[in-house]
């Protein structure tokens, strides 16, 4: 009956939705999903350099985020949607049991199938489609072809779309509940009332904990497109759990190319519940849960890397295998055939970020498992694991980095498994497959060996992120936060080769700038001679508008001799190469290059717009001067001929006076800059300084590109909010902290607050704004701040947050 039931609900829900029935059923969650693609169209928006974005798109963008966030919280006012609330119902009334979720499942199974099939093979065909055009553009007429292709992806990306509308499972609906939580909780912290149809969300968190626990099914820790990471929701659920379960935790991740079989195997060596299916099986993070052998067991189950379907391509693949170095104790590199050149890359770039990014409290163990291995012989592939080795040393010394302080990788790193099942022709001569008994033994081989792992890990002191699992969760979602925010500015190379040749055509873009720009006889020497000259012709009471054209069309032509002169001086920096460099890595360099001279363009009209209305306003002032002069001797005269009274005269004299206080505060008015064109000034320059420095200067990568509306609506800077960007890891370790600060302040021990809020308000925030305070400060002093200026103060303000001594708890 139940089946029946949730069937009709979603057919219901599909036909009143036009293609897209998750913004019927699943609402909430669906407008947190739109929200975040919001959020990073906003963010690739910031990433464009030069004039290609008009203000106009920005605040378009800024409006629908800002009707968006107010949509998604009338949503609970309009009540649950039919399929959410019949779930909410069945879990509630009926209880979680395993017969339960194999009902649902089955009726959500049944329902998907005869909707995705047509999809599965229109996917299947365009993307064949696809491959042959990508042949026929070497033959054919390349634009002819080029068009197809692009109307050829844009139906693939319209199939992607009904696909993920539809592929509705019962991860799905506790999305939606974990949603509503959430959004119910907000609005209640901002004084809303929420319905009262609401189920009460305690009850709700302790069904999914038996969810999680009791019935070990997977939580998914990161969801959607582009991902996002699970709310409040699940870090109280697995709060709930850790106050229940004291047992030690130990973290197992896999990662693997995609229909490598890691679900399988996880699934295999654990008794884990993950999907499993040929293709893209897996979408973003799952975790799951159980007690074995006398400790707390957290199996992390990720996206198969290089996958068609993943948007992001290598970063993203960066992402989740950074996620999981980062997220766990150790790491299971699954992977079919032998230790690849590629999966050594990954590894390289996922080491260069690492150091830069910070994410890691602990050194994660790598174990390669290597699958479908015939010739099974440990010195093969020990010579392979040790060269690996000695290539991921190498690269961490090109970067300045220690192998052995990142990650755990010796010579028993590696483990070999055959292939799990057999194959044959029966007596009709169909093909029969079956397990094999030696793919069972090894798989027992390989699961003592993860144990053992664990027990060494007993006598080594554990991170406080790893102690419990909310602290585990806190963890994990502010790693991917990192990750999703800042990672892209270091993951998007493919070797470390590619790092050092960027590092190299850098450093020859700088000093090439450095000396064309701003050394002696330079650009910015040049700029300032010319400002002084065409200031002196201003004072000599030339015409304003006529100077002007006369600054701009010099300054235009110095600015093209030097960028020629920067390019020649790069072209023969090409040549002197012996190795060939990509077009497309010479035109990035010519782009770097570039940049510097326009900014001293920019720098030297903004000086020069000053300097225009700046001696505009002195002519107009010295003529409201001369007419005041003019009325004050023509009253003194008419007054000494006393054809008119003392008082007449002081009134005409106030009169004019009022005159003039009000052309000058006209004046005024007009030089004043709005908070409008400040935002985009100061942004100008920050975004600059930032896109021309931060791959270069890994440590800014803290720091985000920031658009002139962020600006405007950002609330003013107060101490007091910096709470807000806090969270606390360990309440022991912050404890300890503030009484360390008691010593040396000479105040007498007492015991402690337990109060952990009051004790980072108190204690941890003054001592930041005590570090923070003075690198926040930037003298002007009329101009536009130099470059090197800029830089500086941004690099301080970046070193003194990475060395302010907050706890490690903090």
């Amino acid at each position: 009956m139940g089946r029946v039931v949730l069937s009709s609900l979603l057919d219901e829900a599909e036909s009143r939705s036009k293609g897209k029935v998750r913004e019927i059923a699943f609402p909430v969650s669906e407008a947190a999903a739109q929200l975040a693609k919001l959020r990073a169209q906003e963010k690739k928006l910031l990433e464009v350099d030069g004039t290609e974005v008009s203000d106009s798109q920005v605040a378009e963008l800024s409006a629908k985020l800002r009707n968006l966030e107010k949509t998604r919280k009338e949503l609970l006012v309009q009540g649950i949607s039919p399929p959410v609330r019949f779930f909410m119902e069945t879990v509630l009334d009926g209880g979680l049991t395993h017969a339960v979720v194999a009902e649902l499942g089955q009726c959500l199974a049944s329902w998907r199938k005869p909707r995705l099939q047509p999809l599965i093979r229109q996917r299947r065909d365009l993307l064949e489609k696809r491959l042959q055009l990508h042949q026929d553009l070497r033959d054919q007429n390349p634009a002819q072809v080029q068009k197809e292709l692009d109307a050829l992806s844009k139906r693939l990306g319209e199939t992607e779309q009904a696909s993920e509308q539809l592929s509705i499972t019962l991860d799905t609906f506790w999305e939606e509940v974990a949603a509503i939580s959430d959004l119910s909780q907000e609005m209640q912290g901002l004084g809303l009332r929420i319905p009262h149809e609401l189920p009460d969300t305690r009850t709700l968190k302790s069904l999914y904990a038996q969810w999680a626990w009791t019935l070990n099914c997977p939580v998914q820790l990161l969801f959607g497109s582009p991902l996002q990471c699970a709310g409040q929701f699940l870090v109280e659920v697995l709060k709930d759990l850790g106050s229940q379960y004291h047992r030690e935790l130990f973290v197992v991740s896999v990662i693997g190319i995609q229909s490598s079989a890691k679900s399988t195997l996880m699934n295999f060596l654990f008794g884990c519940g993950f999907a499993t299916s040929a293709g893209r099986c897996t979408r973003g993070l799952y975790c799951s849960l159980m007690e074995c052998e006398k400790r707390t067991l957290l199996i992390l189950d990720t996206e198969g890397l290089m996958s068609l379907e993943a948007e992001g391509g290598g970063i993203f693949d960066a992402q989740l295998a950074l996620m999981a170095m980062a997220c766990s104790h150790l790491v299971i590199i699954n992977h079919k055939g032998e230790l690849s050149r590629q999966l050594q890359d990954l590894l390289e770039v996922c080491l260069f970020a690492m150091q830069h990014l910070k994410v890691c409290r602990i050194q994660p163990k790598l174990l390669f498992v290597l699958r479908d291995q015939h010739d099974r012989s440990q010195a093969v592939h020990g010579d392979a694991l040790r060269l690996m080795r000695k290539h991921l040393a190498e690269a961490s010394l090109q970067l300045a980095l220690r192998l052995d302080e990142l990650i755990s990788l010796d010579p028993g790193s590696v483990f070999l498994l055959p292939s799990a099942f057999a194959s044959d022709l029966d007596h009709t001569g169909r093909e029969v497959r079956w397990s094999t008994e030696l793919f069972a033994q090894e798989a027992m081989q390989l699961r003592r060996k993860i144990f053992k792992e664990a027990d060494q890990l007993q006598n080594c002191e554990s991170a406080p992120e790893f102690s419990t699992l909310p602290d585990w969760c806190l963890h994990a979602m502010s790693v991917w936060r990192v990750l999703d925010r800042y990672g892209p500015n270091l993951l998007h190379y493919k070797t470390i080769q590619e790092i050092e040749l960027q590092r190299e055509l850098e450093d020859s873009a700088k000093q090439i700038s450095s000396a064309l720009v701003r050394g002696k006889g330079g650009l910015a020497e040049e700029c300032q001679t010319l400002l002084e000259s065409f200031k002196q012709r201003l004072s000599e009471g030339q015409s304003g508008e006529k100077v002007d054209a006369e600054f701009r069309s010099s300054l235009q032509a110095i600015l093209e001799t030097c960028d020629k002169r920067a390019k020649a001086e790069l072209e023969r920096v090409f040549k002197s190469r012996k190795s060939k460099l990509p077009d497309a890595q010479k035109e990035e360099a010519k782009k770097k290059l570039s940049t510097p001279i326009e900014y001293q363009g920019e720098l030297t009209r903004y000086t020069w717009s000053l300097c225009l209305a700046d001696a505009v306003d002195r002519d107009q002032l010295r003529a409201l001067k001369v007419h005041f002069k003019k009325t004050i001797e023509e009253l003194w005269q008419v007054e000494a001929s006393q054809s008119i009274a003392e008082q007449q005269a002081r009134d005409l004299f106030n009169q004019e006076w009022e005159a003039f206080e009000e052309e000058c505060r006209g004046r005024f008015a007009k030089t004043a800059k709005s908070k409008k064109q400040l935002a985009e000034e100061v942004c100008m320059v920050f975004n600059h300084v930032l896109r021309q420095h931060r791959h270069g200067d890994e440590a800014l990568h803290v720091l985000e590109l920031v658009p002139s509306s962020g600006l405007l609506s950002a609330d003013a800077f107060a101490w007091d909010n910096v709470m807000n960007y806090l969270e606390l890891r360990s309440a022991s370790r912050l404890q300890e902290f503030v009484a360390a600060q008691r010593t040396e302040k000479g105040y007498a021990p007492r015991a402690t607050s337990t109060n952990e809020t009051e004790m980072i308000r108190s204690h941890v925030v003054p001592e930041l704004r005590r570090r923070l305070l003075p690198m926040m400060v930037l003298e002007v002093d009329g101009e536009m701040p130099s470059e090197e200026k800029l830089l500086d103060a941004m690099q301080r303000l970046n070193g003194a947050l990475q060395a302010a001594p907050t706890p490690g708890a903090v």
